[in-house]
């Protein structure tokens, strides 16, 4: 099955962007598909440390979990998935931009099916647009 590969432009500078996913303080702000939702956020941020996310949606709770495999700082970091739909799936991100904007690719793979590549489609487009506005000091939004 192909990967699920996502592009986003952010105007906000690259190390503002690449920080967002390295602290669980700042993760916890943005790290969720909708405007209702929060999260809760662990990292070890290293090569072999682990993170946890756990999404709120009124009464119910998705929890999020992996490993950091490669962290190359401003540039790439990639790590494990797993969450109740999905189990060893590796997600890499892709940095490249300045002070003014950001280039994030994010490409997600080893999905088992379709359905779990499509639903993950629409987690990740929430989460970015979340990230996005974070970055540039607004509050989340669903996209």
């Amino acid at each position: 099955m192909e990967p699920l590969c996502l592009q986003k432009s952010i105007q906000a500078p690259l190390s503002k962007v690449y920080e967002a996913w390295t602290s669980a303080d700042l993760m916890g702000q943005w790290f969720f598909p909708g405007s209702t939702m929060s999260c809760e956020a662990t990292c070890d941020f290293r090569v072999g440390g682990q993170y946890k996310l756990l999404m709120h949606d009124n009464d119910k709770e998705f929890p999020h979990h992996g490993e950091y495999r490669e962290i190359v700082e401003n540039k790439k970091l990639v790590f494990t998935w797993n969450s109740g739909r999905a189990q060893d799936t590796l997600v890499t991100l892709e940095f490249s931009g300045n002070e003014q904007s950001t280039d994030l690719k994010l490409t997600h793979e080893l999905f088992r099916d379709e359905s779990q590549k499509h639903d993950h489609n629409m987690g990740w487009n929430g989460c970015l647009g979340n990230l996005a506005a974070f970055v540039v000091g607004q509050t989340a939004v669903q996209t």
